[in-house]
């Protein structure tokens, strides 16, 4: 960040500047290990240390579960039971980016850096972070006649890489789907 005024940031140019998009569906295994990198990073702030007044927690975000929705009901009853068990179950909060997907996160060249974009800043279960990328680029994902077997590829791979439990990163992966839905 160079500067701010207005709700509008003056940021650094990022040279290439290119995202995790360009590895999108062929090197699935190289966005993965960039992502879980870069998440390893961005949760290590420490809550006790910074003013996260400005961030939404986690449970804040869940209420929209209860908004009146065209999504199917029992897909919002699936969500909103899978979110109340998923909240009462954390073991952890952490500061996260909130909508971390694929173009999000632009290579800058210049510092062999890969830097993120587009914070929502959100406190919660450090497993909620990896949903967007499961999710995404939603325009494409769903549209593939393998998207099932994509999602369980990120799954395997998150789970091994990032040591995650998958079970959880599935769930919060449906309760992201779902809230996308909306």
């Amino acid at each position: 960040l160079i500067d701010s005024c207005d709700g509008a940031l003056l940021l650094k140019k990022c040279s290439p500047g290119y995202s995790l998009m360009n590895f999108f569906p062929h090197d699935e295994r190289k966005s993965i290990i960039i992502i879980s990198d870069v998440i390893k990073k961005l949760h290590s702030a420490s809550l006790e240390k910074k003013d996260f007044s400005n961030f939404v927690f986690l449970d804040k975000i869940l209420k929209d579960l209860q908004l009146y929705s065209n999504v199917d009901e029992k897909y919002l009853d699936k969500a909103r039971k899978l979110a109340e068990f998923l909240l009462k179950t954390s073991s952890e909060k952490v500061a996260m980016h909130g909508d971390l997907h694929h173009d999000n996160v632009i290579y800058n060249e210049s510092e062999n850096l890969w830097k993120v974009i587009d914070p929502f800043g959100v406190v919660g279960d450090p497993i909620y972070e990896f949903a967007s990328f499961m999710i995404n680029p939603i325009d494409k994902i769903w549209k593939r006649t393998d998207a099932l077997s994509l999602v369980e590829e990120r799954v395997h791979i998150f789970s091994q890489i990032a040591d995650i439990d998958p079970v959880r990163l599935k769930q919060w992966t449906f309760v992201k789907a779902v809230l996308c839905l909306i």
